[in-house]
């Protein structure tokens, strides 16, 4: 009499797969300064005349677009254990 045992056991697949994209795009920043100054003075003997004129402009755009992507994928297959038995009696009566 015989006895033959196989056994298989303890198989494991673990996949991770991570993606991120961060895109940035469209940035604009403008600035625009005007500065006007006029100054005109009069003089006689007995008048005096000043007209001052002043004008400050200022303009500032900024405009900021911003794309964020971000993908994450993860697989993990964990088989239960695998156990193949295979007992073979071999009996030979002669």
């Amino acid at each position: 009499m015989q006895a033959i045992s196989f056994t298989m056991q303890a198989i494991s697949f673990t996949t991770k797969q991570h993606t991120s994209y961060t895109t940035t795009t469209s940035s604009y920043t403008t600035t625009t300064s005007s500065y006007t100054t006029t100054t005109t003075s009069y003089t006689t003997t007995t008048s005096s005349y000043t007209t001052t004129t002043s004008t400050y402009t200022t303009t500032t755009s900024t405009y900021t677009t911003t794309k964020s992507y971000t993908t994450t994928t993860s697989s993990s297959h964990t088989p239960s254990c695998f156990i193949l038995p295979l007992n073979l009696l071999l009996s030979r009566v002669l």
